[in-house]
């Protein structure tokens, strides 16, 4: 009997004289081999055929047949084809509530796919009376301490904070922190990015001497589970060296972001795009110190890996030639500067339209130079451009943008060079900041 391969399953499911047991385990066989990560081209075409044999043998409704409905949903989701995979996945939910009761982990399971259709296609509301049925469902199957548990709970979390629900979110955290801590140690790899994510929670509402003590143990956990060298390890300082500098420690931060750069420049290669992000976090500590030497060439090595990574007209790409352009000007490289900032304002036009603030920023900041090199022609058109992009921009939203002080600064410069009193400024001044 033949029995090498898919091809040899298929003939054997063909086999109309096979007994009924051994034939569902084979349509089962076939249904996972076609849900396996090294699918073939026919992985469809094999579920489909063993989901119709699969209801011609056993009926409509058998567990069997809702197996096979779940991968099938599974590969239909994950080839973007949600509103396919939709309706099989809720006939497998059924066929499991009726095979096993709606408080089985089999119907947990069953959930779990429809949680992932509603998740990738953003039907949070949707998504979170699921994922909270499978908590109870997994509380009630293996106890309020179980790792499953700790899963569904971490689930949960990563939908409070996407709706932006972080103080409904940090209990769940918290408790499965404990789970956790629990069922593994208090020093176990998995803890590193549960405390992580309680300590961006903790920032994200204010809470910095709370999160601080949590990214150093994330730290420490990171180092003992991985060594001192790994990417993790230099993940976790990149996080922690984020909080000094947002609590204005840049010298507690140096030393933390140089080594996090060192180890995945090690770990990872120089033009790694991890690497550019250390790079661009470092450079903004030393333009903020007034070390722009020290800046222009850390800078421009991030410049390179974004433009080869992301490719030369990406946002990222535009945002670093403007603080190039920035930092070449205060080093009185006033050419390269001003050739930089056109290809800034060119890509921000192109990436967000005409009338974006980032469009209003590089704008703004050609409008500098023209000033500091008294081309006022040059710079009192773009400065009326930047400042209709903003009020553009405060009457579509009801608010001020920050970007719009700095249009207001260069007025004022403006109106200095040409010469106006101080109080002839202070009424053009007011004349602009009373537009609406």
């Amino acid at each position: 009997m033949p029995t090498h391969g898919r091809d040899g399953v298929i003939a054997l499911i063909e086999d109309e004289m096979m007994n009924r047991q051994l034939l569902a385990t084979l349509c089962l066989v076939l249904s996972a081999w076609a849900a396996t990560a090294q699918r073939p081209p026919s992985a469809e075409a094999e579920m489909r055929r063993a989901l119709a044999l699969e209801e011609k043998k056993y009926g409509p409704n058998h567990p069997n047949v809702g197996v096979i409905l779940h991968n099938l949903g599974q590969l239909l989701l994950e080839s973007k084809r949600p509103a396919e995979a939709e309706p099989l996945m809720r006939r497998a939910l059924a066929i499991a509530e009726k095979s096993f009761g709606p408080d089985h982990p089999h119907t947990a399971a069953a959930l779990f796919n429809l949680l992932a259709l509603y998740l990738t296609t953003n039907r949070f509301a949707e998504a979170e009376p699921v994922i909270r049925r499978m908590l109870a469902i997994s509380e009630k199957s293996f106890g309020p301490d179980h790792p499953n548990v700790a899963e569904n709970l971490y689930t949960l979390a990563q939908l409070l904070l996407e709706t932006r629900r972080p103080l409904e979110a940090e209990p769940v955290i918290r408790r499965m922190l404990a789970i956790e801590e629990k069922t593994y140690g208090p020093d176990h790899a998995n803890l590193a990015e549960i405390l992580h994510s309680l300590a961006q929670l903790l920032l994200e509402t204010n809470r910095p001497a709370q999160a601080e003590p949590l990214m150093r143990r994330a730290l420490a956990i990171a180092e003992k589970s991985y060594g001192p060298d790994h990417p993790n390890v230099a993940a976790a300082l990149h996080n922690l060296s984020a909080l000094l500098l947002d609590t204005n420690r840049p010298a507690e931060a140096e030393p933390l972001l140089r080594r996090s750069l060192a180890i995945d420049v090690k770990s990872l290669g120089p033009d790694h795009p991890n690497v550019a992000g250390h790079l661009d976090k470092l450079t903004s500590l030393l333009r903020a110190a007034s070390r722009l030497a020290e800046a222009e060439p850390l800078m421009r090595r991030a410049l390179a890996i974004h433009e080869k990574t992301l490719g030369p007209d990406h946002p990222t790409v535009g945002a670093g030639l403007n603080n190039l352009a920035t930092v070449l000007l205060a080093l009185d490289r006033v050419p390269e500067s001003e050739r930089l900032l056109h290809r800034a304002v060119a890509i921000a036009e192109k990436t967000h339209g005409p009338d974006h603030p980032n469009v209003a920023l590089c704008l703004n900041n050609l409008a500098s130079l023209y000033l500091a090199t008294n081309r006022l022609a040059l710079a009192e058109p773009l400065l009326r451009r930047q400042f209709e992009i903003l009020l553009g921009y405060a009457r579509q939203t009801g608010s001020e943008h920050p970007y719009r002080k700095y249009g207001i600064d260069n007025y004022r410069v403006l109106f200095m060079k040409q010469g106006k009193s101080s109080a002839e400024v202070a009424a053009e001044i007011s004349k602009l900041t009373a537009r609406r």
